[in-house]
């Protein structure tokens, strides 16, 4: 296990299935990124774990996962645990970040392509911020300490939604 004892931007890589928790209206996952070792998941910092909201088509994938999951351990004679990983090899191993990174860039380039694993992260918070969520809400579920993070890191986003706020005053001030 303790070549899986490493830092690593893939914390999801270390999720185990009791960090999934439905609440309602909204399924949640508990998050603690950093590193793995000896099945336990430590943080540098304490305000690095946060719980950040699933969407529905995020849940659906994971039960999928899960019942694929549940059908490789049988074949291998072993059964799914609250401790063990969420996404992980068919006998329960944790994956190896590098190998991740290097078959999605593989996958990327096949689709004709460019980008890096971490791209995705920047992604996710544009595409929000783009959308009108609320830059805390963003900035929470990247882990930021701080939305002036967020903000200085993803201001290219903002300018559109200066114009879009302009016009929405305008609809909210009597006219005349």
């Amino acid at each position: 296990m303790e070549k899986y004892s490493k830092v690593t931007s893939e914390p999801f890589l270390y999720l185990c299935r009791r960090d999934y928790f439905v609440l309602s209206p909204l399924p949640r996952i508990s998050v603690l990124p950093w590193s793995f070792s000896l099945g336990v998941t430590q943080s540098c910092a304490p305000k690095s774990r946060r719980t950040i909201a699933l969407s529905p088509t995020v849940c659906i994938l994971l039960g999928q996962l899960k019942e694929r999951q549940i059908g490789e351990r049988l074949l291998l004679g072993l059964k799914l645990q609250d401790d063990d990983l969420v996404f992980s090899k068919p006998d329960g191993d944790p994956l190896d970040p590098s190998t991740v990174t290097h078959n999605f860039g593989r996958m990327v380039k096949r689709a004709g392509l460019n980008a890096r694993f971490h791209d995705l992260r920047h992604t996710y918070a544009t595409l929000m911020l783009a959308a009108g969520v609320h830059a805390k809400i963003v900035s929470e579920a990247l882990g930021h300490s701080t939305v002036a993070i967020t903000l200085d890191i993803y201001s290219h986003v903002t300018p559109g939604l200066q114009e879009a706020a302009a016009k929405q005053l305008d609809s909210l001030l009597p006219s005349g």
